[in-house]
């Protein structure tokens, strides 16, 4: 896959971002990165770029859009994929942290931060049906 890191918001469509339009670009071999807003203080501007490469296949493998529902479908993929606690709550924060300022606001927030949770609330996301 060939990652293309952009100033800009691509697969915008009507202010939504176009899981069609992502699909086309894969299927073709690449997919357009935004590196806005990426001002990740734990990972830094190169692993929070990978980790994004990631989260968008992931939305892509699972065919899942970027409402909240896709969020939590793309969150607990990934987190299903560790059992480590640490790694799940650095995951649950960064997608869906991030995507609920995101949906609230209108846009990522200038500075990222991370929130950690306890067990209980990461289990049940990834328990419970969405």
């Amino acid at each position: 896959m060939n990652f293309q890191f952009v100033d800009f918001q691509p697969y915008l469509r009507d202010s939504k971002l176009c899981l069609e339009d992502i699909h086309a670009d894969v299927n073709q071999g690449r997919l357009l990165i935004s590196n806005l807003y990426n001002e990740s203080e734990l990972l830094g501007p190169e692993i929070n770029m990978t980790f994004r490469c990631i989260h968008e296949m992931h939305h892509v493998k699972l065919n899942v859009d970027f409402s909240w529902q896709g969020e939590c479908a793309s969150a607990r993929h990934i987190m299903s994929c560790t059992d480590n606690f640490l790694f799940q709550q650095l995951l649950f924060s960064e997608i869906l942290g991030q995507s609920s300022v995101c949906l609230y606001q209108g846009q990522f927030p200038d500075h990222q931060k991370v929130v950690l949770f306890e067990q209980d609330v990461l289990q049940d996301l990834v328990k419970s049906p969405l």
